[in-house]
């Protein structure tokens, strides 16, 4: 008599082919555009060159919303909404456009953007559009205006996060890199607490709007008096 495994009967089995292959002929292959998205209710978008086409799960029914080669325009990026009836569509020359889904209509049209709109993101009625402009626009489709916030993407940093695992074999290369970035990280964290006033390190942020730059930073007063020779040698920079 065979007895199953109750842990083996409940892994969940994952097929190594797909159950539908739709075509995409015109589907652009670049890292930076998302155009393919899947609603609520099941239907999926896919923007194919100038054109937004809409598949139902339910009833293998293809259906064409849009079409923007009258405009000498593209689409870069599309995104549905929590309760998958409407869809947004960003373009190549900087237009963000709401689709009424069920009725093949066109709401509303909004610019700002001076390049290509490559992401977007609903929270609610607030739809948040990413461009190549490194603009982040936050538009309220209830208001008026054609957007609400404007934020701008000063720069990228990447950090450690607390709590991820340190590989065990401190001999290996993967290793040494890490103990390297651990000890790089934590001399720019010094440099960076000594050197920047208070009100500056309250202000930590990676995406804010962008206010106008100070010509100089004035140093706090625990470090005024000293010189920079005094200064270099506190910073000296640890050998890696």
């Amino acid at each position: 008599m065979c007895v199953a495994n109750p842990i083996l009967a409940a892994t969940r089995k994952i097929p190594k082919v797909p159950f539908k292959v739709l075509d995409a002929p015109a589907l652009q292959d670049d890292f930076y555009l998302n155009l393919v998205d899947w609603s609520a209710q099941n239907v999926l978008a896919v923007g194919l060159g100038s054109c937004v086409y809409l598949w139902s799960a339910c009833t293998s029914k293809v259906t064409k919303l849009c079409d923007l080669s009258s405009g000498g325009d593209c689409v870069t990026s599309v995104s549905w909404t929590q309760r998958g009836t409407h869809l947004a569509v960003g373009t190549n020359l900087g237009e963000t456009q709401v689709w009424d889904t069920v009725k093949c209509k066109k709401i509303r049209s909004m610019r700002g953007h001076s390049a290509r709109v490559g992401t977007m993101s609903w929270q609610g009625h607030t739809l948040a559009s990413g461009s190549r402009d490194r603009l982040i626009f936050l538009r309220d489709v209830r208001a008026k205006e054609p957007f609400t916030t404007k934020l701008q993407v000063r720069r990228v940093e990447w950090k450690l996060e607390r709590g991820a695992p340190v590989p065990k074999t401190s001999s290996s290369r993967l290793g040494k890199r890490y103990e390297r970035l651990k000890t790089r990280y934590e001399w720019l964290k010094t440099c960076y607490e000594l050197l920047m006033p208070p009100a500056v390190q309250n202000a930590r942020f990676k995406i804010c709007p962008a206010p106008p730059r100070p010509p100089s930073l004035p140093l706090p007063s625990r470090l005024a008096g000293r010189s920079r020779s005094g200064l270099n040698y506190r910073l000296k920079r640890p050998a890696l």
